[in-house]
């Protein structure tokens, strides 16, 4: 199921004060073998590792950064490595793909998708919100 979220926020003086918005999407895919699951993660870090990967483009946008995010807890200072890969793009936009539950009853890859704007900007999105459970 994708689920598509729009958060506004203000940034700056009343001078010089913006809007922003974050569209937002999340998909997960659950219960993929673990071993494919693997094999895509790896291929996507291999692919990040290139030294000609930032800097090219994909589907019209230049990548301007890539890695393996890392999160510093800002209490105690424990760095939690290897916490999904991402790829940024020259539009603001970015993507992230992280892999969870690599046990034996397969896993979850979870794919997030970001794409920050200003709110006056014109924006046409078309949001497709069907589940994938068909029992109905």
């Amino acid at each position: 199921m994708a689920v598509c979220i729009l958060r506004s926020h203000r940034y700056g003086t009343s001078s010089d004060s913006y809007a922003l918005g974050t569209f937002f999407t999340r998909f997960d895919f659950e219960n993929v073998d673990s071993d494919g699951a693997k094999k895509l993660t790896a291929g996507l870090a291999a692919k990040i590792g290139e030294s000609s990967f930032v800097g090219s483009e994909i589907s019209g946008r230049k990548v301007t950064d890539a890695g393996d995010f890392s999160y510093t807890d800002p209490v105690d200072g424990s760095v939690a490595k290897n916490q999904g890969l991402y790829v940024k793009f020259d539009d603001g936009s970015r993507f992230v793909v992280r892999l969870s539950g690599t046990g034996s009853s397969g896993a979850t890859i979870r794919l997030y998708i970001e794409k920050h704007t200003s709110v006056s900007s014109s924006v046409n999105l078309v949001l497709d919100t069907q589940a994938d459970d068909h029992t109905g």
